[in-house]
């Protein structure tokens, strides 16, 4: 993301803008800083930002492209757990993850003849978003 420029009032020590008096052209006081919006959130500044369409788009670009990179990294790392160990966790006899996937509540992945279940299914009907 190119780098943007911060146009921050000069405020005085009464906390009132220094734009009152102006500088030799005439024109409010302003200190220029060379930042990005990444930069900017990292600083947990409490500051109003005037942004270009282009920058906006671009930062909430990269704020998608994390957002899947971290999606992916947790695919990359999805457990598979065993109808015993799921019928445990959840509480429930091993018939009822039978009925659940005939009603398509919870849908094991078959790995040859073997059910197996995700970690990330299981936590989601514990979390009750079944």
């Amino acid at each position: 993301m190119d780098s943007m420029y911060l146009f921050l009032d000069d405020v005085g020590e009464n906390g009132r803008s220094g734009g009152e008096s102006p500088n030799r052209h005439g024109e409010p006081k302003t200190k220029k800083l060379d930042m990005n919006i990444n930069s900017l959130l990292s600083a947990d500044a409490n500051i109003s930002v005037v942004v270009s369409i282009a920058d906006l788009k671009e930062f909430a670009l990269n704020v998608v492209a994390e957002a899947m990179a971290a999606k992916e990294a947790e695919k990359k790392e999805e457990r598979y757990l065993t109808p015993d160990v799921v019928a445990d966790m959840v509480g429930v006899s091993k018939n009822t993850l039978w009925r659940w996937e005939k009603e398509k509540y919870l849908i094991p992945i078959k790995v040859g003849r073997k059910s197996r279940y995700k970690l990330s299914d299981v936590k989601s009907i514990l979390e009750g978003r079944g």
